[in-house]
Formats: structure tokens, sequence, C-alpha cells
């Protein structure tokens, strides 16, 4: 899919990353992660779902 066609599928607030910029952000996420590990930091995953309020608290309805 193309940058242009992905455009209007967004939400605001959001980006979406492909390509060149995509494997640029997954090096950089896995030096961040490797570096933080070292101080002794454990990864953490936050749960996906939260209450549609949070989200429109901050980026308004139309995101619904």
């Amino acid at each position: 899919m193309k940058r242009a066609e992905l455009k209007n599928t967004m939400i605001r607030g959001t980006k979406y990353l492909l390509g060149e910029e995509a494997a640029r952000f997954d090096d950089v996420c896995y030096l961040l992660k490797r570096i933080v590990e070292r101080y002794g930091y454990q990864q953490f995953i936050p749960s996906s779902l939260a209450y549609q309020e949070t989200f429109i608290h901050k980026a308004g309805k139309e995101i619904l």
C-alpha cells in the first residue's frame, strides 16, 4: 500500500511507518531495548485494550 493510500485511513496523531523508515524504527527500538536491559530494566507490554474515553479525551470523538 502506498503512503497516499494509507493517509486516508490514519487516525489524527498517528503515523504509519513503511519500508526504510520502518526498518530504522525497528533498529532504534532494538538498540534502546538492549541499553535499558543493561541497566536492569525489564520489558513491559501493557494491554492494548483501554476504555474509549481514554482516547476520546486525548484525540476527540472523530477517532471513533
